[in-house]
């Protein structure tokens, strides 16, 4: 596994120079409106590897078909001996974060997401603070940088970290993976800190599914729980919203999650980071199964949509271009969501009708805009509405910033009652039926609470095989 996603093994010096791609763009609400933190993820730009003679050289029009034929050789399952080599084994990775104040001079440089690659010159003498993280569960180093400048070679950045060569699943193998071997019984949210990770388990106690195994990572480290474990003992897919590192580090400190098989969305631009990541699950023995449609799976008692969201148009931004997951119970006539990180208005298929027993809010309650309008709370008596969030998480140097105070608002407008935490009270304190979290922000050290469990029309009983589980994490709130 590349260095950077094992603890303690981080890189402890920060490279003079650096490739940057942003990885995200976090603008405060009102708790702090003057503060923008801009996330890149880097690597070193003067790696040997990227010389003429490196695995992957910016200088030979060949690296990206040598990668292509890495990719290839790894799809279809490497054998014992394979002396093709791992390009991505010694790649320096790094994390960067910004928080720029007010109308800073290089926020127009930092007005898309989808932006080139950028040349960063590092210089404690420099005039733009940054924090740099040598590692993905690692604390910050801090220095400064000059002005960013578009990278001369990001063109074949783009090219060297690529899913170009990564095959679409076919709809039979997606089918087959989406396949549960009994009815659903209840949808889980897991209390792994600043990050989401759910799972979909049946009435045997067995997670048939994942939706994210992601942690608290980065800056967020320190929300994250004690033990981060996942029961495969029937090895279930994982299905991944999107690339976002918070919805798949917790595969870095649980090996097994690298050993299932995998359904993730075709994105792009991807980061370093998340490509390196694919190649430790392929050479974990994983597989990854690339879904560029959406797909649908009809049993006689259960329907689970699988649905690839379009973005919004002309952005190309992780969020809104990944997967989002309905199951629809047929007997109860109700419905469980889960959302990855896009806003409700840039998921096709939902339905004014649908009564959703339960819903995983968006991006953690980030402030998804005012046309994400979440479904209403329908008449029946029970419902689940559940955040998931680390505790005190902060996004730069800034205060708490999950959720915010626009989502809770949004969400009460619908009729999900948040009782204690209105008028916006940023979750100081557990919720209440029906709004359910994995942590709340009050204590020293701030609680964690815990995962939730959910069912079709009543809280689910301990789900047997979880419940003996060594390996399962705890989930008390019903």
């Amino acid at each position: 596994m590349n260095r950077f996603f094992v603890p303690g093994e981080h890189a402890r010096e920060i490279p003079g120079r650096l490739y940057a791609r942003i990885d995200a763009i976090e603008r405060s609400d009102a708790v702090d409106p003057d503060v923008t933190v801009v996330i890149l993820d880097a690597v070193d730009a003067d790696w040997p590897g990227f010389a003429d003679d490196g695995p992957l050289s910016l200088r030979d029009d060949r690296t990206p078909d040598r990668v292509g034929g890495h990719w290839r050789r790894s799809f279809k399952g490497r054998e014992p001996g394979d002396e093709g080599g791992d390009p991505f084994e010694g790649l320096p990775l790094f994390r960067v974060e910004l928080t720029l104040h007010g109308r800073h001079p290089i926020m127009d440089g930092f007005a898309d997401e989808a932006l080139p690659w950028l040349e960063l010159l590092v210089d404690r003498a420099a005039p733009i603070e940054i924090d740099v993280f040598g590692g993905l569960f690692a604390e910050p180093l801090a220095t400064a940088i000059h002005a960013p400048k578009i990278a001369a070679v990001s063109p074949m950045l783009d090219r060297v970290f690529s899913m170009d060569s990564w095959p679409d699943a076919s709809p039979e193998t997606v089918n087959e993976l989406l396949t549960v071997p009994c009815d659903l019984e209840q949808l889980i949210a897991f209390d792994i800190g600043q990050g989401s990770a759910n799972a979909l388990v049946c009435r045997c106690g067995q997670v048939t599914h994942y939706f994210d195994v992601g942690c608290g990572s980065g800056r967020n480290a320190p929300t994250k729980p004690a033990v981060i474990s996942f029961c495969v003992h029937e090895p279930p897919p994982v299905i991944l919203s999107h690339w976002d590192t918070d919805h798949w580090a917790a595969a870095a400190l649980d090996p097994g999650l690298q050993k299932l098989d995998w359904l993730v969305p075709r994105q792009g631009p991807l980061k370093a980071a998340h490509v390196t990541m694919a190649n430790d699950i392929l050479l974990a023995g994983g597989t990854i199964s690339v879904v560029s449609a959406s797909a649908t799976r009809v049993s006689s008692s259960q329907t689970l949509e699988l649905i690839k969201c379009p973005g919004k148009p002309g952005k190309t931004g992780l969020n809104d271009t990944g997967l989002a997951l309905i199951v629809r119970d047929h007997q109860s006539g109700r419905c469980w969501l889960l959302t990855g990180d896009a806003g409700y208005d840039l998921i096709p298929g939902l339905n004014p009708d649908d009564d959703f027993a339960a819903i995983v809010v968006p991006h953690h309650g980030a402030d998804m805009g005012a046309h994400s309008l979440p479904p209403l709370r329908s008449s029946h008596p029970y419902a689940r509405l559940i955040y998931s969030y680390g505790p005190d998480n902060a996004h730069g140097r800034t205060n708490v910033s999950h959720p915010r105070a626009a989502a809770l608002t949004i969400h009460e407008t619908a009729g999900w009652d948040h009782a204690c935490w209105m008028p916006a009270a940023a979750a100081n304190g557990p919720g209440a039926d029906p709004v359910f979290e994995t942590a709340h922000h009050l204590g020293t050290p701030s609680v964690h609470l815990e995962g939730v469990r959910a069912g079709w029309t009543q809280p689910p009983p301990k789900p047997h095989h979880l419940a003996a589980c060594p390996s399962a994490m705890p989930t008390p709130q019903i």
